[in-house]
């Protein structure tokens, strides 16, 4: 039941309803599911929702979600220590891509804006993103550049309104992970982003990925340490430094290879009463497929 660290939430399900509609470009996808849960903490969360998208090959993309959370033990903690439900949670997503922005070939162009509010209190939280990159695809080794900002509002103490976002199931190593090593310490809430992504194949089976991050909370209202972090003078979460190495020796044998460097800023070293040390990981990894 739980034979890979790499099998999490955010792909198993302990049940799934799906059903889709597709007409030429256009699709329509309706579900039902429920993540798989570590069994001593599971909250029984559920997302129900529709998700409608027109594909134009590479050249346009558009989406629009809305799911709610039917049934959830989890709840959010606000600044004065009590908890709101998640259950009733309302999310409405707006998405647009396309990777021929203006008719050039890998000029790629990505956003999402997303609203939020909650059936059973005053909620009204709001996320976006912004993306824009280049893929030379047609030099040597695909060389591509991206840089995006993105924003997940937090919740402001003192309005009487829950504000802060909540982004379940957001994951993937070179997707919404906000640096592999920030994302034991802060996650995709009270949250905004500088990412700078570059990529590079020198093999078809080989790709090299460096990701930098800069990363700062969005209100004051989060506890760290022994004192609450609106009592300090910055949201300076920290930076980060990343690089990512995807090898595909065989078609049954794949290496995933990770270094990161991650310096805390000020928020969090004011936070340890001035003991936040540069964190490093370095991670090898093998999978076989049989």
């Amino acid at each position: 039941q739980w034979g890979a660290s790499y099998i999490a939430a955010r792909t198993a399900l302990e049940r799934a309803f799906l059903a889709k509609l597709r007409w030429s470009r256009v699709s329509l996808e309706a579900f039902l599911v429920d993540p798989q849960e570590y069994f001593l903490n599971d909250s029984g969360t559920r997302y129900r929702g529709l998700n409608l998208q027109y594909r134009d090959a590479d050249r346009l993309e558009l989406g629009a979600v809305y799911y709610t959370v039917p049934r959830s033990s989890s709840t959010f903690v606000l600044p004065d220590g009590q908890r709101v439900p998640r259950e009733g949670l309302r999310t409405a997503n707006l998405r647009l891509a396309t990777r021929r922005l203006g008719g050039v070939d890998g000029l790629q162009l990505e956003g999402e804006l997303a609203h939020q509010t909650n059936e059973n209190y005053d909620m009204s939280a709001d996320a976006w993103y912004v993306s824009l990159g280049y893929e030379a695809t047609a030099r040597p080794w695909r060389p591509s550049l991206t840089y995006r900002y993105a924003f997940f509002e937090g919740d402001d103490p003192s309005t009487s309104t829950f504000e802060r976002f909540d982004a379940p199931q957001s994951s993937g190593s070179d997707t919404w992970l906000q640096g592999n090593i920030f994302k034991k310490t802060v996650v995709n809430s009270n949250l905004q982003s500088h990412r700078v992504r570059l990529a590079v194949a020198p093999t078809k089976r080989l790709g090299l990925v460096l990701n930098y991050f800069y990363l700062w909370a969005d209100e004051y209202n989060n506890r760290g340490g022994t004192r609450p972090l609106q009592e300090l003078a910055s949201r300076d979460l920290g930076h980060e430094l990343d690089l990512h190495v995807n090898w595909s020796i065989s078609r049954r044998l794949f290496f995933l290879g990770f270094a990161g460097i991650a310096r805390p800023g000020a928020a969090i070293d004011g936070a340890l009463e001035g003991d936040a040390r540069t964190w490093s990981t370095v991670q090898a990894s093998l999978f076989w497929s049989f």
